[in-house]
């Protein structure tokens, strides 16, 4: 049976991921806990299977294209990156690589270069693995996919090259026969390269005070679930709907309220006991256990029903689109979907890319080709 890569695998990889956890951490004994977390995770997962068989085949023909325009919106992108990485510095040559990677409304111009740094490395890999439907030569395509992975290089993130395999399984899809042959002779040195990079962030993470593999495990079980288990115990009362609308306008209101919070930093900071209005990195407790942590069990369920009738609805809009700045936009979209779902701050990541997104559509309709 040949397995089909795209977007409803990310979630399905997600859902997995999550069980794993539950499975083999040896923190977590609660059975409601771990009940609710695989009944929620049947539920996604049942869905995105029910709605697979109506997702429109995509096709794989010439893509609507202005290389002119095309050319504007990757100098463009490349040049707020630019800029963002000119005002904060390179988060890989930090002494304190996650405080500066997550310093990014820093870099000032309400926060478009910041969002530059996070969604031009995934564009990048699109023109390159989309290259041969548009005309755009060999060449480049190497020099595009290469640019993409040195920008996610500097993010300094330990997982940052796992943004390639995400971004290819977005529009996977879409590529033609050729390009899939051509991403294969990607995929060894790259899996290579992403296990290089890894050792190196570790290496430098001096605090971490346990090898490599004994932390790959715990990463994977017992640090991955508590923030899962911390939000799913939150109590409710105390954050309702209102912080479903401060994940929505925090990009915005953080530049406007000093000291502005949403749930995963509170959550941080419960859990890390870090003091009020001091640095924390934000906590990934996913999907439906920040929705039992502000709004309770019953609402976590219909929002991820919700959820899933979304998922499948962009993705569905994106394998229809033959336009490449419209492709560029939705598949953005189908990023901050699925990192929103796996982490947990949904309403931030989805608020976060849409001015991006909208951004490659003034390209799209000011220089759509007649």
């Amino acid at each position: 049976m040949r397995i089909r890569i795209g977007p409803f695998t990310l979630i399905h990889l997600s859902l997995l991921s999550l069980l794993f956890a539950v499975s083999f951490s040896e923190n977590v004994d609660d059975l409601g806990f771990a009940a609710n977390i695989l009944f929620s995770s049947l539920l996604v997962a049942s869905g995105l299977v029910l709605f697979a068989c109506r997702l429109p085949t995509p096709t794989l023909g010439k893509i609507c294209s202005d290389q002119r325009a095309l050319g504007l919106l990757i100098l463009v992108a490349v040049a707020l990156v630019a800029y963002h990485y000119y005002v904060i510095g390179l988060p890989i040559f930090s002494e304190d690589i996650e405080r500066t990677r997550f310093e990014l409304m820093n870099s000032g111009l309400f926060g478009l270069p910041s969002r530059a740094s996070i969604y031009t490395p995934p564009m990048l890999i699109w023109l390159s693995l989309l290259g041969d439907r548009f005309g755009l030569a060999p060449r480049m395509r190497v020099v595009w996919f290469g640019a993409g992975c040195l920008l996610l290089i500097f993010t300094g993130h330990k997982s940052a090259l796992l943004t390639v395999f995400i971004a290819a399984a977005i529009v996977f899809p879409l590529v033609t026969e050729a390009s899939k042959v051509y991403i294969r002779y990607f995929i060894a040195p790259l899996f290579l390269g992403a296990m290089l990079y890894g050792l190196f962030s570790f290496q430098k993470m001096t605090s971490l005070g346990s090898n490599l593999g004994d932390y790959v495990w715990q990463r994977f079980t017992d640090i991955s679930i508590m923030p899962v288990y911390s939000a799913y115990n939150w109590s409710s009362a105390d954050e309702g709907f209102a912080s479903i609308f401060k994940e929505i306008f925090f990009p915005v209101s953080r530049i406007i309220i000093d000291g502005f919070d949403i749930f995963v930093i509170r959550l941080s900071r419960s859990i890390y006991l870090v003091p009020e209005g001091a640095f924390t990195v934000p906590v990934t407790p996913g999907f439906f256990a920040f929705h039992v942590g502000v709004i309770g069990v019953f609402y976590a369920y219909v929002f991820s029903a919700i959820f899933t009738v979304m998922y499948f609805l962009i993705v569905s809009s994106l394998y229809r689109d033959r336009n490449i700045f419209g492709i560029f936009s939705k598949s953005l979209m189908v990023y901050a979907f699925y990192i929103g779902f796996s982490t947990g701050n949904f309403y931030y990541a989805i608020s976060n890319a849409a001015p991006f997104a909208l951004l490659i559509l003034v390209f799209k309709y000011k220089w759509r080709n007649k």
